[in-house]
């Protein structure tokens, strides 16, 4: 990299263009950061969950989608991304499946049957290189 970095700065925003904070460059920061992005105006702590494939998506009740993503190494987390059947968040997770891709999501640990699990409230969703 040496001397020749180039840093722009710019808006952070979501899949409908809302402005969700600022950046300084995305050369400061890492894969996984949430620090010093000025994402304070969300209720619950935004995390880039990258490289992920979409192994199962289906339409919950008559709003919502819900899907399973695996990691690299193999691992998985369900999702849901709520009131998005009918946005290009929707059909995105829906038409998906098997492609790498970048998810925007809240964590939430959730209890079933007994078992204490982490969700991802999907937020955005972008297409993986």
């Amino acid at each position: 990299m040496g001397g020749n970095q180039i840093t722009l700065n710019g808006d952070i925003v979501d899949s409908t263009g809302t402005v969700l904070g600022r950046h300084d460059g995305i050369t400061n920061f890492t894969v996984g950061q949430r620090k010093g992005l000025n994402l304070s105006g969300n209720a619950e702590p935004l995390f880039v969950l990258p490289s992920l494939r979409i192994a199962h998506a289906s339409i919950v009740g008559e709003q919502h989608v819900r899907c399973t993503m695996t990691g690299p190494e193999g691992g998985r987390i369900s999702g849901i991304a709520f009131r998005a059947v009918q946005s290009a968040l929707g059909a995105a997770l829906l038409n998906s499946k098997g492609r790498p891709v970048h998810v925007a999501a809240s964590l939430k640990a959730e209890e079933w049957r007994g078992e204490v699990r982490v969700q991802a409230l999907i937020r955005d969703v972008s297409f993986a290189a």
